[in-house]
């Protein structure tokens, strides 16, 4: 079944703009923690997504992701169980996100709340990046 310009071009739409909320977000990850991992200061390197990317609901807070290393980063992804205990323990706040949000759906969000959300994080980025140059 052939599928309609209209349809194709929604989620052709959908898609540039999940990614530049991707970008984004991992831009503001880094701001926010200055570059540096969350756990131990060096150089980090990715944001973490603490619930998963596949909940569009939480994707793209920014409280959702914390910079870290990439031995970090693995270390997170391979215990879970462990990283949510450091989390909790250093970052009460952050953790204390997650447990209210985790339960969301995770739903799709419309291309509306896409560009929502990419205009609060360019103001987000653009407060940060004012804030470190002072």
């Amino acid at each position: 079944m052939k599928r309609s310009p209209i349809r194709s071009r929604s989620s052709t739409e959908r898609r540039r703009l999940e990614a530049e909320a991707d970008r984004l977000v991992q831009e503001a990850s880094r701001l926010m923690w200055r570059g540096k991992c969350a756990r131990c200061k060096c150089e980090g390197h990715v944001g973490h997504h603490i619930i998963g990317r596949a909940n569009k609901q939480t994707r793209h807070q920014v409280l959702n992701v914390i910079y870290l290393c990439d031995p970090h980063h693995r270390q997170a992804h391979a215990r879970p169980d462990a990283f949510m205990n450091w989390l909790k323990q250093y970052w009460y706040s952050i953790y204390e996100w997650h447990t209210v949000h985790k339960h969301l759906q995770p739903e799709r969000v419309s291309a509306i709340h896409l560009k929502n959300t990419i205009a609060e994080l360019k103001q987000f980025i653009k407060r940060m990046e004012d804030e470190n140059a002072n």
